[in-house]
């Protein structure tokens, strides 16, 4: 019988541990940080601000008129978006960002580095491993005057 009960005990503990350790997987996948340091929307492209301007009063988003943006809660582009699950700040007007992003049903993980280049502007760098020098070159991101628009309310 004890034999019989190590067993029981030994595959209680094995399931115990799988449970444990998704239940860890699954909330360190849920982790939304809010970027304090970004303080309000901002956006690449020169039109970017337009075009949030036109969804927020109302306008169909679509690829093309759903700009990449950035604010404290992420960032938002057509095919999906990225919710900061690590916030560090690396030196005075510089933060490092892990990103958990969706992208088509797609998940995954990116880095960026965001230095403050002035007061309405961001220079955001691709950091992640193994990126194309490329995708590494620093985007400037502009403030914007707008609420923010989800990507994820876009109905696609």
């Amino acid at each position: 019988m004890t034999r019989y009960n190590n067993r029981i005990a030994l595959c209680l503990g094995s399931v115990n541990a799988v449970i444990a350790a998704f239940a860890a997987s699954a909330s360190a996948a849920e982790v939304r940080l809010k970027a304090d340091f970004i303080d309000g929307t901002y956006v690449f492209t020169p039109d970017g601000c337009d075009k949030l301007r036109t969804l927020a009063a109302g306008g169909t988003a679509t690829v093309m008129t759903q700009p990449w943006s950035v604010s404290a809660d992420g960032i938002s582009f057509w095919e999906g978006g990225c919710d900061f699950s690590k916030i560090k700040k690396r030196n005075a007007g510089q933060w490092h960002v892990t990103a958990a992003c969706e992208e088509n049903g797609d998940e995954y993980v990116e880095s960026y580095l965001f230095k403050r280049t002035s007061k309405t502007t961001f220079a955001v760098s691709l950091t992640t491993k193994n990126a194309s020098a490329e995708k590494r070159l620093p985007q400037i991101y502009t403030r914007c005057d707008v609420p923010p628009v989800a990507a994820k309310a876009k109905g696609n």
